[in-house]
């Protein structure tokens, strides 16, 4: 069975479906038929797809930056113990 290189990518970095339908505007369903579908796509869909994917990557460098920053500015005090409620670092 082939698939389209966009399934093996997502999977390599879990994306999931429904986090890339949200990003594309395309149906989870429908991004599953295209990644199995060796069949014809439209322009307009390749395009969505790739600035859903972009999206999706942009989303995650900002939160990889942003946990890099919270353990930069915790790392020394991340076995002290906080309340339950205390959730702010």
């Amino acid at each position: 069975m082939q698939v389209r290189k966009l399934r093996v990518l997502r999977l390599k970095y879990h994306i999931s479906l429904v986090e890339l339908s949200r990003a594309c505007g395309i149906s989870p369903q429908r991004i599953s038929e295209i990644e199995l579908n060796p069949g014809g796509i439209t322009d307009v869909t390749v395009a969505k797809l790739l600035d859903g994917l972009a999206d999706v990557i942009q989303r995650r460098n900002r939160t990889q930056l942003a946990l890099q920053a919270d353990f930069d500015r915790t790392k020394y005090t991340l076995m002290e113990p906080v309340g339950e409620t205390d959730y702010a670092l």
